[in-house]
């Protein structure tokens, strides 16, 4: 053990470890607290495609040519390192004179043109011709208007349609019955008239161009105090019937002159004297048949009145002798009967009581009533 220094000390003085970006090769004793960043190899150039971000040593791997890397494109670049997006690869004829055009192609290929056409080339004028392969200089240019003869606001001047024509021919006026929201041409067709134009309505107006819903059209009576009015009737059409009476021409208060029936019609015909004996209280018509002359109406009656029309019950029908000095008076007569009167009887009776015995009699008498004789009237003697 050396006890004295002879100066030959080697005492860490850096990163002696090669991995590290803070190496330092003439560090002869290494200090690890020296090495703090590992060595990351790759390509530091930020505008290289294959830039490493992590990368702290450029290890010349970097690339930088930019272009088509794509060797089926048309615009290939064999010295691009790093694809740039810009490859082209529809191939077809770029040429827009040509038939078969591809508006869609990026790379050209063969064309095929049209035969040799002159004309107007330019797509702005109006007499551009889509088939010309050479430009005449026959190019006519647009006035732009309206250039439909029939519009209301065309322009004769006009060589290009602007798409302003206004061909919708119509009432434009809003307050008309027969406005077009749709027409952009007033043609004079416009009805502001308002007012009934049903000619068969009660108030049809001759002048009216725009019907406004008031037509009056149900004919009938209107007036309330008719017996045929009509309350859905709107125009009175001369029918009202107003002279009230009796319309029954077999009523007996028939009123010619009525047009209304009241109900007042009689028409139950008989005797309406409450006198008569023929008096019908039902009956609202005397017929004329009123019998008032009162008597004895049986023509076998001795007061028989020939004139009489109601029997009043005083018909006397009894015949007899009436008489009371006759023999044969008869009490109950009330009909004198002057010739049926007996004052004297001669009458011869025969009266055989030969076989009759234990009869008591002292003065024979006949009772009983004989072709109106009255018996026990008068004594009968023998003789």
């Amino acid at each position: 053990m050396a006890n004295v220094d002879d100066g030959s000390c080697d005492l860490p003085n850096g990163c002696g470890n090669p991995l590290y970006l803070e190496y330092d090769p003439l560090v002869t004793c290494s200090d690890a607290s020296s090495c703090i960043t590992l060595i990351v190899n790759g390509c530091t150039d930020a505008t290289a495609c294959n830039w490493n971000l992590l990368a702290n040593v450029d290890d010349g791997s970097c690339l930088t040519l930019y272009g088509c890397t794509n060797p089926l494109a048309c615009n290939y670049d064999s010295t691009a390192t790093c694809d740039d997006g810009s490859c082209l690869t529809v191939y077809g004829c770029m040429n827009p004179s040509a038939i078969n055009y591809d508006s869609l192609a990026n790379c050209s290929d063969s064309c095929i043109f049209p035969q040799v056409t002159y004309g107007c080339t330019d797509s702005m004028a109006i007499n551009y011709n889509p088939t010309a392969t050479i430009d005449d200089s026959s190019c006519i240019y647009c006035v732009y208007g309206c250039t439909n003869p029939l519009a209301c606001n065309y322009d004769s001047l006009a060589t290009c349609d602007d798409g302003s024509c206004l061909a919708i021919y119509g009432c434009t006026d809003s307050l008309a019955c027969n406005y077009n929201s749709f027409a952009t041409c007033d043609n004079g067709s416009c009805l502001t008239v308002y007012g009934c134009t049903d000619s068969l309505a009660c108030n049809y107006d001759s002048f009216a161009t725009c019907d406004n819903g008031s037509c009056l059209t149900v004919y009938g009576c209107t007036d309330s105090l008719a017996c045929n009015y009509d309350s859905f009737a709107t125009c009175d059409n001369g029918s009202c019937l107003t002279v009230y009476g009796c319309t029954d021409s077999l009523a007996c208060n028939y009123d010619s002159f009525a047009t209304c029936d009241n109900g007042s019609c009689l028409t139950i015909y008989g005797c309406t004297d409450i006198l008569a004996c023929n008096y019908d209280s039902l009956a609202t018509c005397d017929d004329g048949s009123c019998l008032t002359i009162y008597g004895c109406t049986d023509p076998t009656a001795c007061n028989y009145d020939p004139l009489a029309t109601c029997d009043n019950g005083s018909c006397l029908i009894m015949y007899g002798c009436m008489d009371i000095l006759a023999f044969n008076y008869d009490s109950l007569a009330n009909c004198n009967d002057s010739a049926s009167c007996l004052y004297e009887y001669n009458v011869t009776f025969q009266l055989d009581l030969r076989e009759q015995t234990g009869i008591a009699y002292t003065t024979p008498e006949v009772n009983g009533l004989f072709n109106g004789w009255c018996g026990n009237c008068a004594e009968m003697t023998d003789i």
